[in-house]
């Protein structure tokens, strides 16, 4: 069951990776100047370990530092062990942080 877990985690991944691979050339840094979700909330970055605090960025930004933060975690031995035998953990959450423009 976890294994399904996992595996569908990564197509998950993928698609997404997939999907906004389609829309780069329409969200750029200047058309995208900040990760929103229309004009009331706007998402700020923080990871918990190297960025603690969190920092206003450009949605291709925002989206580069999430696939990066997803990938570490599906590479991660610890979470997602790929020998036989070891026990996968399931206790961690993402860390998303988002404020109200207004």
């Amino acid at each position: 069951m976890l294994r399904l877990f996992y595996f569908t985690a990564v197509d998950f991944f993928n698609q997404i990776n997939m999907l906004y691979g389609t829309i780069t050339e329409f969200c750029t840094e200047q058309t995208c100047y900040v990760m929103s979700a229309g004009p009331k909330y706007e998402y700020h970055w923080a990871d918990g370990h190297t960025i603690k605090k969190p920092i206003k960025c450009s949605a291709p930004k925002y989206i580069d530092y999430l696939m990066t933060w997803v990938q570490d975690q599906l590479d991660d031995e610890a979470l997602f062990p790929s020998k036989i035998g070891k026990l996968i953990q399931l206790g961690w959450i993402p860390e998303f942080c988002f404020e109200s423009t207004k």
